[in-house]
């Protein structure tokens, strides 16, 4: 739909801007500022101009309109029903400063750096001083006002003790960015006619985020009468967890007495759920129940039955268990470290529920590629037999029973269904058992919408598409395909990764984005220099797109115990150098902390930061050294560390960067080709392509 004055009236229009727009338009003189909010109520009003009351263009050469306001000019798109505005500037230098052809279709105007006002210099002066006088025109005031009227250089601003919505502003009103990049950025939505004038003075908090016409399909499917389970599966930067997430809204915008719960794999990923739910539902944010799977499993079990101590894989009574257990160990099972038969028994025979030895002989033993012979199998049921006994006498359980038996309690009708409507996130993460117990939380089939994909498995690798199509042979898939993450850049140098994993879900490979930066690198370095040369390398990141610090992550490879000892020790040796940094776990991760964020790369998974650096890339520690296992499982095993290096490179949205040791490379680094890495050497050099 295109806005001409011979077109038809048009309803149902909606209006979204972009955060540069929103920028702009709180720094306009306030006649010109009113009479933009006027032409926006019009154009909400009268959409295709039919009452000729504005001066519209349509941009020859670039898909825009452009509105004549005084001096200034605003640019907008306007596609099926929605209006994006995207710039309003002068129009002495409004194409210049865009980078796109000037509204006569004339000249095409060079993508090139506006002249600043002051030169550049070599220790980086801002282009414009901030004085007070031009912070008060842009509407900042405060404490604010005086910090960042104290900066003098890129490096004063980007370290500036500000709000990052402050922070934004202000780069976006000192350096203009191009129309492309504008293009890239998210839209929020103005509902209402107060929004946007309470958007540019910060007061509207509940910022909803545009979805795309399929992104806001998706969360509406079946709103009023879903049958069936309903699947969504996409790549990383998909919008997946977004999609949930306004489903969620939805739900309790709908249906205001109905119980709706949230589940996710990691405490991580529920913090980071809670705080987004909060800004969709601010008069209610604990509207809808948000928690682990494990946790709405132990809390719905309890009360049936009692639980004792919960064990985990890694546990320390779980290991002290097994070694009692081990003394007596048949001799045929004497090639299997304790690694490998603490794995069999939880991710085989637990996480899939067997009971028998019979329905062990017949696993198909999902996720594992060594193969086992019957008498192999038989004398490890009896070896898990022991180790079983001896847990359940020590008045504990594992976490994946506690699963099994939240499943039959709740098919026993000990419990009944709890929820009418019950979202699962990452569902790629979940045993076929934990999918069925969650199926029977919620009352119907229809109340069940799930998030996955398979390509990013981490956790429990029996998960499969098919598994989940015979749990739920009638669920609706649905894929999305768009990525909103990551630039151009990183979304090819994914694909080498991609490349050498076989994936398991093509229909997840993601698309290129709109956005550009630089060609994700990896950093050798050696072990004297390497921190050192990650402080550059924040330095430089931050300078470059113009983000603080704060928008740093450092993922740390390793199990969780070595990222967290590794990620405390780098907290420390930051700090060192005056950078603020913190290592955070997955319980106390806080995305608005004002620091660096440093997390173990199993934490990362789900969230999305602008700089991203991998740390400790290493021989040995990604991918592990699991030489005591059958070379079938060593190959498993590098497998999963290969999907996680994908993840974690996939957290980065503008810049993303490898650090591994010289002497010490990791294979993984082998596979990936210098037409989409940078690869630079602090000895030699970068390396040529």
């Amino acid at each position: 739909m295109i806005p001409t004055s011979s077109a038809p009236p048009i309803s149902g229009i909606e209006q979204t801007v972009t955060p540069t727009f929103m920028h702009e338009l709180g720094a306009l003189p306030k006649r010109t500022h009113d009479r933009v909010e006027k032409a926006l109520a019009v154009l909400k009003r009268d959409p295709t101009n039919a009452e000729r009351q504005l001066d519209i263009k349509k941009l020859q050469q670039v898909d825009a309109w452009r509105i004549k306001i005084d001096d200034y000019r605003v640019l907008y798109q306007f596609d099926d029903r929605v209006m994006t505005f995207i710039s309003v500037l002068p129009r002495k230098d409004v194409y210049k400063k865009l980078g796109i052809p000037d509204e006569d279709g004339l000249t095409v105007v060079p993508d090139v750096t506006l002249k600043p006002v002051v030169p550049p210099q070599p220790d980086g002066l801002l282009p414009h001083p901030l004085t007070l006088e031009l912070l008060e025109v842009w509407r900042i005031r405060g404490e604010d006002a005086h910090a960042l009227a104290a900066c003098r250089t890129e490096d004063d601003l980007l370290e500036a003790s500000v709000p990052y919505p402050v922070f934004s502003k202000v780069v976006d009103l000192l350096y203009s960015k191009k129309w492309q990049e504008r293009l890239a950025q998210p839209s929020y939505v103005l509902a209402k006619p107060t929004d946007l004038e309470d958007l540019v003075e910060g007061r509207l908090t509940t910022k909803l985020l545009r979805l795309d016409d399929h992104q806001r399909h998706l969360s509406a499917l079946g709103l009023e009468d879903a049958r069936a389970p309903i699947v969504v599966k996409g790549g990383p930067g998909s919008g997946k967890s977004t999609v949930a997430l306004y489903r969620a809204k939805l739900l309790v915008e709908r249906f205001p007495d109905a119980s709706v719960a949230y589940t996710t794999y990691t405490n991580a990923l529920v913090e980071a759920s809670k705080e987004q739910l909060a800004v969709l539902l601010p008069d209610d944010p604990h509207a809808v129940r948000v928690s682990t799977v494990d946790s709405l499993a132990k809390q719905m079990l309890e009360t049936v039955e009692p639980i004792g101590t919960i064990l985990g894989a890694t546990d320390p009574l779980t290991l002290q268990i097994f070694e009692e257990v081990a003394v007596h160990k048949p001799p045929q099972l004497r090639k299997f470290s304790a690694r490998y038969l603490l794995s069999e028994f939880f991710d085989v025979i637990e996480l899939t529920g067997l009971d028998s030895e019979d329905a062990y002989l017949a696993s198909p033993r999902a996720g594992r590629k060594a193969p086992l012979s019957a008498a192999h199998r038989k004398l490890i049921w009896r070896l898990y037999q022991n180790f079983h006994a001896t847990v359940t006498a020590a008045k504990a359980v594992t976490w994946a029973t506690l699963r099994k038996r939240t499943l039959d309690a709740y098919q026993q009708g000990h419990l009944k269904p709890s929820f009418d409507y019950l979202l699962i996130d990452e569902a790629q993460d979940l045993s076929p058992i934990t999918l069925r117990m969650l199926a029977s939380i919620v009352k119907t089939p229809g109340g069940l919408y799930i998030t996955a994909d398979a390509n990013q498995t981490l956790y429990e690798s029996s998960f499969t598409w098919d598994a989940l199509k015979e749990g739920w042979p009638q669920a609706q898939v649905h894929v999305l395909e768009r990525n909103y993450r990551n630039t151009a850049e990183v979304v090819r140098a994914l694909a080498d990764i991609r490349e050498s994993l076989a994936m398991e879900d093509s229909e997840a490979a993601l698309t290129e984005s709109l956005a550009n930066g630089p060609k994700p690198r990896v950093v050798t370095t050696s072990r004297e220099r390497e921190v050192e040369r990650l402080v550059e390398e924040i330095r430089e990141a931050s300078r470059l797109h113009k983000e603080p610090q704060r928008n740093v992550a450092i993922l740390v490879a390793g199990t969780q115990h070595q990222a967290r000892d590794a990620g405390i020790e780098l907290a420390r040796a930051l700090k060192a150098h005056k950078l603020k940094a913190n290592y955070m776990s997955s319980s106390g991760l806080r995305l608005d902390a004002d620091c660096i964020k440093i997390l173990s790369l199993y934490t990362s998974k789900g969230l999305e930061f602008p700089i991203v650096i991998l740390w400790n890339v290493v021989d040995g520690v990604m991918p592990r050294n699991v030489s005591e296992l059958p070379s079938e499982e060593q190959t498993e095993e590098q497998l999963k560390d290969r999907r996680l290096f994908y993840v974690g490179c996939s957290r980065a949205m503008r810049h993303l960067a490898v650090f591994t040791r010289e002497g010490e490379e990791s294979e993984l680094l082998y596979e990936l080709q210098s037409d989409h890495w940078d690869f630079i050497n602090t000895h030699t050099g970068k390396e040529p392509a």
